[in-house]
């Protein structure tokens, strides 16, 4: 029994012809509606991997590119917290060395007084 091909519908995704079953790809191969390097089905398998794991996979480029964003952000922070560390470092070793330094401190950051003196706190509007 032969079939005529341009009587197939083209939306079935396979029909059988003579028991063998035929898809539509390869119905379309045969009626040169489709180029041949478009039914390699390493081609075709190969682009629906790359296709799936750009755009589907739950690790997919729009999400690889957001946590780029942050781990630049988060390096930045580091980097910025870091300096702090160091200057607070360098604050502390400067207040242990010189006892000047550390009345100074002392005074102007936490008000502190000795007991024969008045405190005078002067606020600007």
């Amino acid at each position: 029994m032969k079939a005529d091909f341009a009587l197939l519908p083209l939306f079935y995704p396979f029909v059988h012809l003579d028991d063998k079953p035929l898809f539509l790809w390869y119905i379309l191969l045969k009626m040169r509606l489709l180029p041949r390097w478009m039914t390699n089905k390493y081609l075709l398998a190969s682009t629906f991997f790359v296709v799936w794991l750009l755009f589907f996979d739950h690790n997919d480029l729009l999400l690889q590119f957001k946590r780029g964003q942050e781990l630049k952000e988060v390096k930045a922070k580091s980097e910025f917290y870091r300096q702090k560390i160091a200057e607070t470092k360098k604050e502390v070793q400067s207040l242990r060395d010189n006892a000047a330094s550390l009345e100074k401190v002392a005074r102007e950051k936490y008000l502190m007084k000795k007991d024969n003196e008045d405190l005078f706190i002067i606020a600007e509007k």
